[in-house]
């Protein structure tokens, strides 16, 4: 389990990004995976319940108290939460994971930014809807776990022009690598929005998930099974962010 060191002074959370290494062995493609792995993570982080939303590259957010049955998770690629002894997070396998909290109101949020969600808005929904519950963005900390970093991730024409009608500052963080094609920043793209909606203290993880054996990169998984279905290519393999109140 990943931890982070700006979050390591708060008492009252505890936190943590758990990929490969910390999984048992099953079978990941079955109910299994998405039930009894989550309370397994959780039960080490020693709790009981927890709420995971339904992701679905969204720019959405929500706020519970209560954990979520299974598959009856809300659609949203946000969550927030001032409800302690509830354990919120996200799963990802090249998306960028981020992990939030105010420790002076006790508000913490994650977020489950892809490139859909990094060029939209899902960062800034995520702090407005903190901001509902008493958080102040001068105190926020937020950290990026593990994604695909800049010289893994090569993107094409559906991705930057989006990005750039969104906002051409994004510029910056897409290197042309030839034509129509670009080396896509994500890292830089997420911090550069939580600078900008006025979160200064931020760590981000230097783990690439494409080249790092422990994560779990759907790229990856992609390149080395071409030839599987999309499903099958990792199985239903999910790294998990998550944090709580204490």
């Amino acid at each position: 389990m990943e931890t982070f060191k700006i979050f390591s002074d708060i008492a009252e959370i505890s936190h943590g990004v758990f990929d490969d290494s910390d999984m048992p062995k099953g079978d990941y493609s079955r109910d299994w995976y998405k039930e009894d792995l989550v309370k397994i993570y959780v039960q080490k982080m020693g709790f009981e319940k927890c709420a995971l939303p339904n992701q679905k590259h969204t720019s959405d957010v929500v706020i519970t108290t209560q954990a979520y049955e299974r598959k009856k998770e809300p659609v949203a690629d946000g969550i927030i939460t001032k409800t302690p002894g509830l354990v919120i997070g996200v799963q990802t396998a090249d998306c960028a994971p981020v992990l939030f909290c105010d420790p002076v109101e006790k508000v913490i949020g994650a977020a489950h930014a892809g490139w859909k969600g990094a060029i939209g808005s899902v960062i800034e929904n995520t702090i407005a809807e903190m901001e509902k519950l008493g958080a102040g963005r001068k105190n926020i900390r937020a950290v990026v776990g593990p994604c695909i970093a800049q010289k893994s991730y090569e993107v094409d024409a559906p991705i930057y022009d989006p990005a750039m009608t969104a906002d051409p500052e994004s510029k910056k963080f897409f290197s042309a690598k030839g034509p129509g094609k670009w080396l896509f920043d994500l890292k830089g793209l997420v911090n550069h929005k939580l600078k900008k909606a006025g979160v200064s203290k931020i760590e981000i993880s230097p783990r690439d998930s494409y080249h790092d054996p422990a994560c779990i990169s759907y790229r990856c998984a992609t390149h080395q099974n071409p030839d599987l279905p999309v499903k099958e290519r990792l199985n239903g393999k999910r790294m998990f962010s998550l944090i709580v109140l204490k």
